[in-house]
């Protein structure tokens, strides 16, 4: 790539395990404004949280978007809901069965495969065999991050 591309050196530290990525060289800095910004993560370094029905997620959220990493055990249920956030749904490994909409359209999402469930959609899940799941939201759901999202916590 050209010269303008970032080094992923560490040079300090944010809170938690947030690196901060600096450009390599001061050309850089001129070609990417709002280089300070960007952070980098190591999924590694998050705890999962323990929700629901044994269902485990972590996530990583900037300020347009949203990624979550989804541990669904077999027969795992997610409620019905909806929420203003478009949403990708990768299932990395496994099955999961979701309803969308009103009338609650069956889709089977395999290994491989990648659902889009627009925003404001309700929908519900089951894990069909044991599953991980990335999923993107945009934007980011402000219900996850704080902690209100009350029907994945029995509540």
């Amino acid at each position: 790539m050209a010269s303008s591309t970032l080094s992923i050196r560490e040079r300090s530290w944010r809170s938690g395990s947030r690196r901060r990525v600096t450009p390599r060289s001061s050309r850089c800095a001129t070609a990417c404004s709002g280089c300070d910004l960007v952070t980098l993560r190591r999924w590694d370094d998050l705890e999962r949280e323990r929700l629901t029905g044994a269902i485990e997620r972590r996530f990583i959220h900037g300020e347009r978007g949203m990624i979550a990493q989804l541990w669904l055990p077999k027969g795992s249920l997610v409620p019905t809901h909806s929420h203003e956030a478009e949403q990708l749904s990768y299932v990395v490994e496994g099955h999961l069965r979701l309803w969308l909409g009103d009338d609650e359209r069956e889709f089977d999402v395999r290994t491989g495969e990648v659902l889009v469930i627009p925003s404001n959609v309700p929908h519900r899940a089951e894990a069909i065999e044991d599953t991980y799941d990335l999923d993107i939201f945009a934007p980011p759901r402000q219900d996850w991050i704080e902690g209100s999202d009350a029907y994945l916590r029995g509540r």
